[in-house]
């Protein structure tokens, strides 16, 4: 048995880690014939000699388990320290493993006397500030036994020590409310540091916290060097230390671009030996002291996956469109930059605009950007080939024209930079259906471009908001195609951030709150100050907020995690009581957006549906997944959840069934009506009924918008006609998803009808059908918390001849493939150890088996 893979809160090896009891995680590897494990034991020490002596922090003792994983028990860890565990499986009662190679962890700071006492920093009136902090090492003559950089931002902030760039993640902090929770980095210093002076350097950009109005950008640093006679020397904590001068930026922001002008730089401003007197003193000003204006939120370690470059491609295509501007093509719409070489003469400026679209004359087309310029500027040095790439702007693109003189433009090389969350991908399909295999892709690459700390709506325009509406119809397909479980602990921190501590209510339709969309429009609202959002009215859309409910139940159903039901379950049951306090109870608030993007008519964009429909159906479906919560976490709140949704359930059927027509109305209407569980006994047959006879009247084409598309797909297949998803999804034409191939799309349209103007072609939420090739083409369902058990369902019934995937799961991979033979098919499941699988006519343990499926078992393909 191979014991390897150790995550610890599904990260590896993390530096500065949040969380005090964490979950400790493998996988496991068999030889055919092998027995799964059946009990686990995890050690853990302050060293790896340690371990070797049995001299363990915590130990957890035999625990009887077949999953690959075992949570931290009291007491929890203290800051700054280092440990190393292990772990250790018995497949029987006395065959056990050895213990496997150790891996490790290191907790953060907390707030407090004894862990952040850094001031806050800031340059007032200096414009993209350069920080700057000289220090001498305590004992100049010894060697560290550690040191740890422990920074954060206002903004966002490259740290470098020495003239070393810390790490590689880019675009931090994560966005978040600032006022709530701030993220910190920590960076392993010890190899840097040098004998004489040492230099933090950290650059700065306004990012979301100066776009949305924060404050002024600012940055809060402590180097921590602990020495062999337990000596800790702090640098940098403050204010008085840190000079300040203008970087070379003559701008930048998230959503415009950069525009860099290396004639401004400063060589060796982040080294010993650097000239310092022109710049400012920081925390003076006028000869008094000076405090800077602090976020307010709390500081917060490692809780998830940075921002990372995540690939670098060379341009699919490069086309001098004229001669002062060349067209890159990069092959695909994605989330990045560019970066580009060049050799200009002094003061030369390359101008680089990104876009969505080409225009006929080889220029980009811009008008899906709506109101972000997504330009970069460099101006050149002229110190020979100049390379440089953009640090505090993000950028939507398929196209990006360099525009300068035409002897520069001969010298400019070009290299595309694909940016976002670093979570791997998890999923391989494989398809004979072209059409599912194309969908599959551009759903992955829409997901993959707006996994950026949270999940965007778009990458190219000045929105790119984690909307709530979108979210829970895409979350599952998210968790099922990247290994997203940490990054969704962070989102769902800010998702917890929106609610109301005192009533339980949510106001946000965003995670972050987003102040341009949670405030009634003003005449200020262009400013988007977060105090005008949180002095305004409410814009309170249940439909939208439900996410903060339904998103913690998918993301424990991937990962078998109890402690995220445990401690979103409080704030959850606060809200669902909030609801039903509230007028117009027993029926839910409207709302603002209904089904978002639902279709009707000649297949017009529009909340057809009536969205107090919409939202009280959504509302049942919350209190549901509420009652399931308490359930599992042993809470007595099931009764009166469970009553309350009788209550909603009859007022709904009261105010929306047509009797006489046996329908909701809608397809959206009928759906969520169905997968909520709300029409009586004798009232279902009908309502099945009428919502196979709506798609056939529209033709095959499905109507539902962003939230109700998942519940009429999972509705199709519980009534068995996942023939009419699959007819939906591969229909020629408007409204569908197989246009967008037509169309050369490389990633997911907004919509689905593509003759709505300026809209984004690299949106998320329809993705959801990725999700669902896998549950019902291939037949994929996990039937258990964290993927332990799945229910084999092939699709013979549609129009494919062969289909399989590999899913990379908290559990280990699974993989199913089948294909047809003459008459029949065959069947190939690979299950992981300690997992088990049904259907297919068998009951399937850990391994490969191959089943075969006679004439009598498949039904015609389509």
């Amino acid at each position: 048995m191979r014991i390897g893979n150790l995550l610890t809160e599904g990260l590896e090896r993390p530096l500065g880690l949040e969380e005090r009891m964490p979950r400790l995680s493998w996988q496991v590897g068999l030889e055919p014939e092998e027995p799964s494990p059946v009990a686990a034991e995890v050690r853990a020490a302050v060293t790896s000699e340690a371990l070797d002596a049995g001299d363990c922090l915590w130990q957890s003792g035999r625990v009887e388990t077949s999953a690959p994983w075992l949570d931290w028990t009291d007491p929890p860890i203290p800051d700054r320290q280092r440990v190393f565990w292990q772990v250790r499986l018995w497949c029987n009662a006395d065959d056990l493993t050895a213990w496997s190679e150790p891996s490790w962890f290191e907790t953060g700071i907390s707030d407090g006397d004894d862990g952040w006492t850094a001031q806050w920093v800031d340059a007032p009136g200096v414009h993209s500030p350069l920080f700057r902090h000289s220090f001498a090492l305590d004992r100049a003559d010894e060697t560290a036994v550690h040191a740890r950089l422990y920074c954060s931002a206002g903004g966002f902030f490259e740290a470098r020590l020495n003239g070393e760039r810390l790490g590689d993640a880019v675009l931090f902090p994560l966005h978040t409310d600032y006022t709530r929770r701030i993220g910190y980095v920590t960076f392993d210093v010890a190899a840097l540091l040098q004998s004489g002076p040492n230099v933090i350097g950290i650059m700065t950009g306004g990012g979301w916290y100066e776009r949305f109005g924060y404050g002024r950008r600012c940055i809060r640093c402590q180097l921590e060097i602990d020495w062999a006679d337990g000596h800790r020397q702090i640098a940098g904590s403050k204010g008085e230390e840190w000079l300040a001068a203008a970087g070379p930026w003559r701008r930048e922001d998230i959503y415009d671009g950069e525009w860099y002008d290396a004639r401004l730089e400063q060589p060796g401003w982040d080294r010993d030996g650097f000239d310092a007197h022109t710049w400012l003193p920081c925390a003076r000003g006028f000869g008094r002291r000076h405090a800077a204006e602090e976020p307010g939120g709390r500081m917060e370690g490692l809780i998830a996956p940075p921002i990372r470059v995540h690939t670098t491609l060379e341009p699919a295509a490069v086309e001098r469109a004229a001669p002062d501007r060349v067209l890159v093509d990069t092959g695909k719409n994605l989330a990045g930059w560019l970066q580009a070489s060049v050799k200009g003469h002094v003061g030369e400026t390359l101008r680089i605009r990104y876009g969505e679209e080409r225009t006929d004359d080889g220029d980009v087309d811009q008008k899906t950007n709506h109101g972000a310029a997504g330009l970069d500027c460099y101006t050149c040095a002229g110190t020979g080939e100049e390379t440089w790439e953009p640090r505090f702007a993000l950028h939507g693109f398929r196209y990006a024209s360099i525009t300068g003189t035409p002897d520069v433009l001969d010298t400019v090389t070009a290299t595309v930079r694909c940016v976002g969350t670093d979570a791997a991908p998890a999923a391989r399909l494989s398809c004979s259906d072209e059409t599912l295999t194309g969908l599959f892709e551009i759903s992955r690459q829409a997901i993959r471009s707006n996994l950026q700390g949270l999940l965007t709506d778009c990458p190219q325009r000045d929105e790119r908001q984690g909307w709530l509406g979108d979210s829970y119809g895409i979350a599952p397909t998210v968790l099922m195609l990247f290994d997203a479980v940490p990054f969704f602990r962070k989102w769902l921190l800010d998702m917890d951030d929106t609610q109301d501590e005192e009533t339980g209510q949510r106001w946000s339709s965003t995670a972050p709150i987003c102040p341009r969309f949670a405030a009634v429009p003003t005449r200020e609202r262009g400013r988007h100050r977060l105090g005008e959002a949180h002095g305004a009215p409410f814009v309170y859309d249940p439909v939208y907020s439900a996410a903060c409910t339904l998103i913690p139940w998918q993301v424990f159903q991937a990962s078998g995690d109890a402690r995220i039901l445990e401690r979103a379950c409080p704030g959850i049951l606060a809200h669902c009581r909030w609801a039903v306090g509230s007028d117009p109870w027993p029926l839910a608030h409207e709302g603002r957006h209904g089904d978002h993007a639902e279709l009707f008519g000649d297949y017009k964009i529009h909340s057809r549906t009536d969205k107090q429909l919409v939202s009280s159906a959504i509302l049942i479906d919350e209190l549901r997944t509420a009652a399931r919560m308490a359930e599992i976490l042993g809470k007595d709140d099931g009764p009166w959840l469970n009553n309350r949704i009788a209550e909603a359930s009859s007022a709904f059927r009261e105010k929306y069934y047509d009797a006489e027509a046996g329908t909701y109305g809608t397809q959206t209407a009928n759906a969520l009506a169905l997968a909520t569980d709300i029409p009586a006994e004798n009232e279902r047959e009908r309502v099945v009924d009428a919502l196979v006879t709506d798609i056939a009247a529209h033709e095959g084409h499905l109507t539902p918008g962003i939230v109700a598309m998942r519940y009429l797909l999972e509705v199709l297949g519980s009534i068995g006609r996942r023939d009419l998803a699959y007819q939906g999804i591969t229909v020629t034409g408007e409204p569908g998803w197989a246009w967008m191939l037509d169309a050369g799309l490389t990633a997911m349209h907004e919509h689905r009808v593509a003759t709505w103007p300026d809209t984004s072609q690299n949106q998320p939420a329809h993705g959801l059908i990725a999700e669902w090739m896998i549950r019902w083409v291939v037949g994929l369902r996990f039937t258990e918390p964290g993927c332990r058990a799945a229910m084999i369902d092939p699709g013979l019934d549609l129009g494919v001849d062969s289909v399989g995937v590999e899913l990379d799961t908290v559990s280990g991979t699974w993989a199913l493939s089948w294909k047809r033979t003459d008459g029949g098919a065959s069947v190939t499941v690979c299950v992981p150890p300690g997992c088990s699988a049904s259907g297919v006519g068998a009951t399937l343990g850990p391994g490969e088996h191959k089943v075969a499926i006679g004439p009598d078992r498949v039904t015609p393909r389509l």
